[in-house]
């Protein structure tokens, strides 16, 4: 408010309309008893976006809002409730630059090190041993060891989250999310990965993810295993299998279509909000910068 001239201090109100030709927007909810809506330069309005706030010497800033419907998933969700101080580098690392560990650990046929500050070390390299012969089960192989852990702590139920039980119209959404999951080819792929403990590495798998169910290792695989990371894949074989086997058919399983896009999205805004909250600490290597440009471009995953 003091940077448009107003009296009192910091205040959140929406804009409701923008004037291209004059660049102006139109401010609503500004205290009608004193001041009515106006329009304003959106230069004057940055600058008082940019004044300091004294409670945590940092700006104000702005809030994008948009149809939650659109944008938030139905069942799952990410794990905010993680993220401090101590923790945003590690789920950095393990959750937001997922994708690109998986393409490098892949590309490389190496063991990559634990992430940062790693809140366990156990099963956290992100190890893919494949023959020099790619195949699809060994590219999911790699993907699901790149997959961070515990895997439970990253991704939870809006029931878990929450602490609320489903209406009967909102647990048929449930049902048929989780009913696309098991029709998804993927899904095979993993059932048969932990049908089979007699290997090695299989069986590391399992116990890595003991606690999770193949719906929600599944539906991670779709969210990390997108269209952008697949045209990273040099066999075009293999490619076009793995393209085939994460394509959800979005007319008979749209609410599985909605949270693979809806948790993307999470996992990209999740990084650019660590990315701004600790920017003295955030460490902005190769991984953070290739996540952002290539990983996440969600509009286009699955067509």
């Amino acid at each position: 408010r003091k940077g448009l001239q107003q009296t009192g201090d910091g205040h959140f109100s929406p804009i409701a309309s923008y004037h291209a030709k004059k660049d102006m927007v139109l401010i609503m909810d500004v205290a009608r008893f004193k001041y009515p809506p106006h329009w304003v330069s959106v230069e004057v309005l940055y600058d008082a976006m940019c004044r300091i706030d004294p409670s945590c010497n940092k700006t104000r800033g702005w809030v994008i809002a948009y149809n939650a419907e659109q944008k938030q998933p139905y069942f799952f969700t990410v794990n905010n409730a993680i993220i401090n101080a101590q923790t945003f580098q590690q789920i950095n690392d393990r959750l937001c630059c997922c994708s690109v560990r998986f393409l490098q650990a892949l590309n490389d046929n190496v063991s990559l090190p634990p992430p940062l500050n790693s809140m366990s070390a156990e099963n956290d390299a992100c190890s893919c041993e494949h023959s020099s012969t790619l195949t699809v089960f060994g590219v999911i192989k790699c993907l699901l060891q790149c997959l961070p852990t515990p895997l439970n702590s990253y991704i939870v139920s809006q029931t878990e989250k929450f602490g609320v039980e489903l209406e009967a119209t909102h647990e048929l959404i449930k049902e048929k999310l989780l009913q696309g999951i098991r029709h998804n080819g993927i899904y095979g792929i993993v059932q048969r990965i932990f049908e089979d403990d007699k290997n090695n590495l299989n069986k590391a798998l399992i116990a890595r993810f003991a606690k999770c169910k193949l719906e929600i290792v599944t539906l991670m695989v779709l969210i990390i295993g997108n269209k952008q990371v697949w045209k990273q894949i040099c066999n075009e074989q293999v490619r076009k299998e793995l393209q085939s086997l994460t394509q959800i058919d979005s007319e008979k399983y749209p609410e599985l279509e909605h949270e693979v896009i809806a948790l993307q999205h999470q996992i990209r805004n999740l990084q650019q909000y660590l990315m701004s909250t600790y920017p003295e600490n955030m460490v902005m290597t190769a991984q953070n910068e290739q996540q952002l440009q290539c990983c996440h471009h969600v509009h286009d995953l699955h067509d």
